[in-house]
């Protein structure tokens, strides 16, 4: 048996897909015919990389007849010709005597006070130096001065020591046996006479002759205080006889 439903309703899916692709070929259709339109319509695109200029190196011939202001290198193209060649424009360099004359004509055009202060400068760095100087001088003048009235009065203070001392030394002659002897007893004294260290610094050979004068030193003891300056303490010989 004959299903016409069916039938009816396959009829009606197949028209109506023929209509939906007539109307999608329409549109398609007036889409293009559009975008035809606008491209004839529209300017063609100019593609460029970066800023164009245009710049007009060379001027006619009828602009210099007619005394038109020509450039450096207008003038210089046109007297090479037109041989195709490119023309380099060299700058000359400056001499360096050139440099070194500009070089003094500015400082010889300096402003006058700032010589004059380089000349304060000058006299006061020499002045500094020349006290400096003097005063050194002064100040070793000065010790050694110093050190000559203390060497003085320690060649007076041994000297008066030494004196008191044989002052009270005597070795009979008969312990010498006729013979010159010498003997050298070395002290130390302390800034207020006190003896710290005595000892021989030199011995005659003759035991009795080197004891006498040892006892003779013993008796003088303390001493006179040392000068003033003369420091902790000092040391010095006495030669008998």
């Amino acid at each position: 048996m004959i299903d016409y439903r069916s039938m009816r309703a396959g009829n009606t899916s197949r028209i109506g897909l023929q209509k939906m692709v007539v109307i999608s070929g329409a549109i398609h259709v007036v889409l293009l015919s559009l975008l035809f339109f606008l491209s004839q319509s529209l300017p063609t695109a100019k593609w460029t990389f970066g800023p164009v200029y245009s710049v007009q190196l060379v001027g006619t011939t009828a602009e210099l007849d007619a005394g038109g202001h020509s450039s450096l290198i207008s003038s210089e193209l046109l007297k090479g010709g037109t041989s195709g060649h490119e023309m380099i424009l060299e700058k000359s360099a400056e001499p360096l005597a050139s440099l070194s004359a500009k070089k003094m004509d500015l400082a010889k055009s300096a402003s006058p006070a700032i010589g004059k202060a380089l000349e304060d400068l000058r006299r006061k760095l020499a002045t500094s130096t020349q006290a400096n100087v003097t005063g050194q001088r002064a100040s070793l003048a000065g010790q050694a001065g110093a050190s000559k009235e203390l060497d003085r009065r320690m060649a007076e203070y041994a000297g008066y020591v030494r004196a008191r001392i044989r002052g009270g030394w005597s070795c009979p002659p008969a312990l010498t046996g006729g013979r010159n002897l010498t003997a050298v007893i070395a002290v130390r004294v302390s800034r207020n006479g006190t003896v710290t260290d005595i000892h021989y610094e030199k011995k005659s050979g003759n035991p009795y002759y080197d004891n006498s004068a040892l006892l003779a030193v013993r008796k003088q003891i303390p001493f006179p205080p040392l000068p003033e300056g003369s420091g902790d303490s000092v040391e010095f010989g006495i030669r008998f006889p």
